[in-house]
């Protein structure tokens, strides 16, 4: 793809990731000549680990998230050296479970880094007796289980943390925001309600990076002003070739 001849030079991006999460994508957009503004829409808060469970013994796991794979990792260290099948749903988490472990992850999804990416795999396809542990954080889409259990498959689910509000955000300069990422619905209906309503219409003025047809809804349903930006997936590299492709689409047309 086409770099713009200015890279991200001057581009104030607003990104909403967790603080633990934030870092590598804040870091390419350092890298590419923008400025991100790290202003985290979700709190991670971790969880008591409820019943007397051994996922070692399970035949597959599958980590719904990064935080699901620092948490599940801390709360079962002996899982590190087991010889489970390991799944998840996004790249970064792979990268994440090679990180504090260095192995490898088993299996991720191809090409579409979501549930539906990830039910798309050959080796969930027959699943029919097979226990199957899911690492995940309290509530969100309960697609994998669902899907899984109709498959013959027996779901063990464990939640390892919640998300919330972060408590007292600081205040946003929006003057100074060009660009909007978010890469999940709770991310940007966190950034709504953490938004004063007196400004509200000019965060709505601002365009968006989503990575899903459910972001895109949203943001319509919110009244955002531009049709938003889909990324591929959550992935840093992929937010960054979203972006760089907006500012050239954005130079070619002023």
């Amino acid at each position: 793809m086409p770099t713009p001849k200015s890279g991200l030079a001057g581009l104030r991006v607003l990104v909403t990731r967790p603080a633990e999460q934030a870092a590598p994508l804040c870091r390419l957009l350092e890298e590419a000549g923008g400025t991100p503004i790290h202003y985290p829409t979700i709190a991670i808060e971790a969880l008591p680990i409820k019943g007397d469970i051994n996922p070692a013994e399970a035949d597959i796991a599958i980590f719904i998230s990064r935080n699901a794979v620092r948490f599940a990792l801390k709360n079962y260290p002996q899982f590190a050296n087991s010889a489970v099948e390991t799944i998840t749903v996004g790249k970064g988490s792979a990268e994440e479970y090679f990180k504090i472990t260095g192995r490898q992850i088993s299996y991720t999804p191809h090409q579409h880094f979501n549930s539906e990416g990830l039910l798309a795999l050959p080796q969930l396809a027959e699943v029919d007796g097979k226990e199957i542990i899911l690492f995940k954080g309290e509530g969100g889409r309960d697609k994998i289980e669902s899907e899984l259990k109709n498959r013959g498959a027996q779901i063990v689910p464990i939640d390892l943390y919640r998300r919330a509000i972060p408590a007292d955000p600081p205040k946003i300069d929006w003057s100074q925001i060009n660009i909007i990422i978010t890469t999940s619905n709770m991310a940007l209906e966190n950034l709504w309600e953490m938004t004063p309503v007196s400004e509200r219409q000019l965060l709505l003025s601002k365009p968006l990076i989503v990575i899903s047809d459910r972001g895109e809804k949203l943001a319509e349903e919110l009244g955002f002003h531009y049709h938003p930006l889909q990324a591929p997936s959550a992935d840093s590299s992929e937010l960054l070739k979203t972006l760089l492709q907006w500012q050239q689409d954005s130079e070619t047309t002023h």
